[in-house]
């Protein structure tokens, strides 16, 4: 084999052995040009390594299993991860790397594998040091031109300290929730204490200023008509803050939940807001008292007291159609207006002192009994919330 600098080329000579005509033995020397086969093994060879490099250089673990499950080839990232050397683990099966129970998982996994399925699963391995390392498993099948499963191959990364990091954040999450429905169950404490004082005190005490404004005036003599009209026009006055004093506590604390139901807190809620504003309301309910858990009470209601309050307030709205009813083991509140909505994303992306607490408060004293609020809007098209609240009765056949 020799390089030709004139050419370019490589070629190599090779002789093939003939009996000539007169039965000596000869050969003939024949020149080939195989430029383009070492080119080809050069690429090759130059692919390979390249794929070698990649294979030991790369950040996730990765290795190669034939039919029977036994490790064939392992990259350093995985023998790392694991503990182990390469030739430590070669030839072993990847069971051995496994607890009892996860060898159950591992091999439901082939099972599936050998059907070509190809999702991504979560499996934990035990280390050299039996310390458990848990784990994302991305495996291909292997299967030759006949289709016979030949083994598989998977990428396997490492998750231990993404799932801690996720294990915390929903143990902080957890007490979250519970520090939320202490101050929501604080402050709903404290609105009954305010409510009470305010129709129990100042209520009595405005009552006792009426009867004795009512009283000077019947003592005034006929001339002093000017000052009857005083004391008319200030028992008219003193009605109108009670009126107020007894709206801002039923609006504190709905006591007419514990008296009467929640299905007729909730008729009295609706019929004042169609009082308050020149909104036409069309509503579709059935009696939910015995559907909806007594803890759920409070939560419905004042969900449906700030949808109405921001409907009535932002919505410019003609009509709002309310509709509650069960389906299935759940009961579905839905609020649907027709005014000029909004841009969910604008809202929520904004900073808390500038968006409010509504929405927030909204979803998370629903989410804190169970249930759940979504909300469809669009901007000129209107605005639908609907809440979700398991039903205490469960699913009916």
């Amino acid at each position: 084999e020799w390089h030709s600098s004139k050419t370019g080329r490589t070629y190599d000579l090779f002789d093939t052995p003939i009996t000539g005509p007169d039965g000596t033995l000869c050969k003939l020397q024949f020149i080939r040009d195989i430029s383009d086969r070492k080119s080809s093994e050069k690429a090759l060879r130059q692919s390979e390594e390249r794929y070698r490099m990649l294979v030991e250089t790369m950040n996730e673990g990765l290795g190669v299993q034939d039919e029977n499950g036994v490790w064939v080839y392992v990259n350093d990232r995985l023998s790392e991860m694991l503990g182990y050397s390469q030739e430590e683990m070669i030839g072993r099966p990847l069971s051995s790397f496994l607890s009892k129970e996860d060898q159950i998982v591992y091999k439901e996994q082939v099972g599936r594998r050998r059907r070509g399925e190809i999702k991504a699963y979560e499996l934990p391995w035990l280390k050299k040091d039996q310390q458990t390392i848990l784990t994302l498993v991305s495996p291909r099948p292997i299967f030759d031109e006949r289709r016979q499963f030949k083994g598989s191959f998977a990428v396997v990364t490492d998750i231990t300290e993404r799932k801690q990091a996720e294990e915390a954040l929903k143990e902080s999450e957890k007490q979250l929730r519970s520090l939320s429905s202490q101050l929501l169950t604080a402050q709903e404490t404290e609105r009954k204490r305010i409510s009470r004082e305010l129709h129990d005190e100042l209520g009595q005490s405005l009552t006792v200023m009426k009867l004795r404004l009512n009283f000077i005036e019947k003592n005034l003599l006929k001339p002093q008509t000017e000052l009857k009209q005083e004391c008319e026009n200030g028992v008219q006055y003193i009605d109108q803050v009670i009126e107020n004093i007894r709206r801002l506590s039923r609006d504190l604390s709905p006591t007419i939940l514990d008296d009467f139901g929640l299905s007729a807190g909730l008729r009295w809620l609706i019929s004042n807001f169609a009082k308050s504003y020149t909104i036409k309301v069309i509503l579709n309910m059935i009696d939910v008292d015995s559907l909806v858990p007594p803890d759920s009470h409070v939560v419905v209601y004042r969900t449906v007291q700030e949808a109405l309050t921001n409907i009535g307030k932002h919505s410019r709205a003609k009509t709002v159609s309310i509709a509650i009813q069960r389906n299935g083991g759940e009961v579905l509140f839905s609020i649907e207006d027709d005014g000029i909505g909004f841009d969910e994303w604008t809202t929520t992306a904004k900073t808390p002192e500038k968006r409010g607490l509504g929405l927030a408060t909204m979803k998370g004293r629903v989410q804190m009994v169970g249930g759940v609020l979504t909300i469809w809007t669009k901007e000129g098209k209107g605005t639908r919330i609907t809440l979700s609240i398991p039903s205490k009765q469960g699913v009916t056949s």
